[in-house]
């Protein structure tokens, strides 16, 4: 019987009904259902009253098919048999609370009613309403008790409250499937529903609130594929799946908020594989998923935030790989996720914050290879990252923070593209990898301060611009100072010493400038005193000859300060051709063989500079004074490329 109807007709003759040529009725219902104003499907079905149907009880069996039912008794008691099929039935109340002790069925029946109750029956065998409409103000299967399992398959509610809390299937299949709950509340609170399969397949739910708080599933498979859940609020707070597969597959969640709160799934596997959720707050809190895999992959996520707080995965994966995300956040927060895989590879979301604080990993796999998040920051703090591997290769994000966080094991974070990656205060016990195969590193700014580097980073200074990564920071000279000479430690313990080289050049520069950012803020005269020493530091050590890291910059700085001394002495000869001379020890001034004014300068600088000291010719005057002083330049700067060279070759 068309259970979508808008309305229907009835006319009652008063023509005996027959069926299997036996006469069931005194008069015959003439019913019509219409589809629409004009399109309609005429039942002729057997008219009962509700005398009758007293009359047909008397022997503990009602058995009817394609009645039509005015007015329906109260039925209590302990009955046989309880079959109505392909009826009709209207009554201001509907009420069975009864002991069915072989058969209740009523399969393919519409029931009109203000109230249908069968609230603390107890059925013995199947219960079937397989293709059964059921349309009242309230439906009421409260405290009802299955002994072999209840069929609802392809029924169709229209009800604002439909109540199955605390019911109790002892055996037998639970079959909802295909089942239209239409609008309204939905209750299967506190029931019991055995150990059996339980079928939702393909079950609609509209705008009502959905509630299967402290709900027992039992061991059995439960299934929910390609159901829709609605727009209103959805709970299974509390709820119990015992150890069977829970799916959820191609499931539909409106704009509600979805509440897995405290659930216990046991150890058979979850899977919302392909799901669709609109939006709406969607918790996991203090959920307990066993030992079985939760499988999200392909789910689409809408403007929605989801929250997996203090939630127990123990071994199984959980696996997140195609997911897509609109605008919202994903907070995994206080877990432990055993040793399974960790899977968000091709992880897409348009905008929002991926969370993943104060939790410890196993031995699994993490995976978030080719991530598409360029809208979205990537907030990692407090996690140990266990002894599996993880790779963050060729994803994209906005900003990653991976805060005070232990990495154990090979750790990939070849970025794709990432404004900024903050590794502040993470131990780093094992490889940290920052060096893509072709390209350097598509980061613009890198924090590493406070990281505690007993393993390796992999990280290549020229094509990542390494320097530009750092002082693009919106930190202090000291931070700074420190985290390159973390780098230059690194490169150390690498064998990268030209790498080491430039690490350490960059590490004195910004401690030096964060040393004159403390002179700044003394008294005057220690400023002026302090600010001058600064100065002559990076004069001498900096731009002489890089802090000792580079002979050639040495060497360059000796010739430059001896071509400086030579003309020094030229010009005050000229100057001051009385007071700042040249003179030789073995000729007088008119002799032929005393060399030109330049010849003096450039070669007494030579053999000053070099501290070789001939006497062949020797300063008169103020060139004495600045004679003294080239020498101490010299032996300093042929010092200082000693140290720079042999720092070269012994490496």
């Amino acid at each position: 019987m068309n259970k979508d109807f808008v309305k229907y007709e009835v006319e009652i003759k008063d023509e005996e009904f027959l069926l299997d040529n036996k006469v069931i009725a005194n008069k015959t219902a003439i019913l019509k259902l219409y589809e629409d104003d004009k399109n309609f499907k005429t039942h002729n079905l057997a008219n009962i009253s509700k005398d009758d149907l007293l009359h047909l009880s008397v022997n503990k069996n009602i058995l009817l098919k394609n009645a039509y039912i005015d007015g329906f008794p109260d039925i209590i008691g302990e009955y046989n048999k309880i079959i109505i099929k392909s009826s009709f039935i209207i009554s201001d109340k509907f009420k069975i609370n009864s002991k069915i002790l072989e058969e209740i069925s009523f399969q393919k029946t519409i029931f009109l009613a203000d109230e249908i109750d069968f609230s603390d029956t107890v059925f013995n065998t199947d219960a079937n309403f397989s293709d059964t409409f059921f349309k009242a103000e309230i439906v009421k299967f409260s405290n009802c008790i299955f002994n072999e399992g209840l069929n609802f398959k392809n029924s169709k509610f229209e009800s604002n409250i439909k109540l199955f809390d605390k019911i109790d299937v002892i055996s037998g299949e639970f079959n909802f499937a295909n089942t239209d709950f239409g609008k309204g509340n939905v209750s299967f609170q506190e029931s019991k529903l055995g150990t059996e399969r339980k079928t939702f397949t393909m079950c609609r739910f509209s705008d009502g609130f959905i509630d299967f708080t402290r709900t027992k599933f039992g061991h059995g498979d439960v299934f929910f594929e390609r159901t829709h859940f609605g727009e209103g609020n959805l709970t299974f707070r509390s709820a119990d799946f015992g150890n069977g597969t829970v799916d959820f597959r191609r499931a539909e969640f409106g704009c509600g908020e979805k509440n897995f709160m405290h659930t216990t799934f046991g150890n058979g596997s979850v899977k919302f594989v392909n799901s669709i959720f609109k939006g709406g707050k969607i918790t996991f809190r203090l959920a307990d998923f066993g030992k079985g895999d939760v499988d999200f992959h392909y789910t689409k996520f809408g403007n929605t935030d989801v929250f997996f707080e203090r939630t127990l995965f123990n071994s199984g994966d959980l696996n997140f790989r195609g997911v897509e995300i609109g605008k919202g956040k994903l907070n995994f927060n206080h877990l432990d996720f055993g040793d399974g895989d960790f899977i968000f590879e091709s992880l897409e979301i348009q905008e929002g914050t991926f969370y993943l604080k104060n939790s410890v990993f196993g031995r699994g796999f993490i995976n978030f290879e080719n991530a598409i998040c360029q809208n979205s920051d990537f907030i990692l703090e407090n996690v140990d990252f266990g002894y599996g591997s993880v790779s963050f290769q060729n994803a994209t994000f906005k900003e990653i923070r991976l805060k005070g966080s232990q990495i154990n094991s090979y750790f990939d974070f070849r970025l794709k593209k990432c404004q900024l990656l903050d590794l502040s205060n993470t131990v780093i016990n094992d490889v940290l990898d920052l060096s893509p195969a072709q390209t350097g590193l598509n980061v613009q700014t890198l924090y590493l301060q406070g990281v505690r580097l007993l393993g390796r980073i992999y990280l290549d200074w020229e094509r990542s611009d390494v320097k530009k990564l750092i002082y693009n920071q919106n930190a202090s000279n000291y931070e700074k100072s420190e985290q390159f000479r973390i780098l230059k430690e690194n490169y150390r313990n690498m064998g990268l010493y030209e790498y080491e080289d430039k690490a350490y050049v960059e590490f004195k520069r910004t401690e030096s400038k964060a040393k004159l950012a403390e002179i700044r803020k003394k008294k005057l005269h220690k400023r002026l005193r302090k600010t001058s020493l600064y100065w002559m530091e990076i004069l001498i050590f900096d731009k002489m000859g890089h802090y000792a890291t580079n002979p050639v910059r040495v060497l360059r700085s000796m010739g430059i300060a001896y071509l400086l001394f030579s003309f020094i002495y030229l010009a005050l000869e000229y100057v001051f051709p009385k007071k700042a001379l040249i003179l030789s020890s073995l000729f007088s001034p008119d002799s032929p063989q005393v060399m030109s004014n330049i010849a003096k300068a450039f070669y007494h600088s030579a053999i000053t500079f070099l501290t070789i000291g001939y006497g062949d010719y020797y300063p008169v005057g103020i060139i004495r004074v600045l004679s003294s002083i080239e020498g101490f330049v010299g032996l300093f700067l042929m010092s200082y490329f000693t140290v720079a060279f042999v720092r070269k070759i012994l490496r």
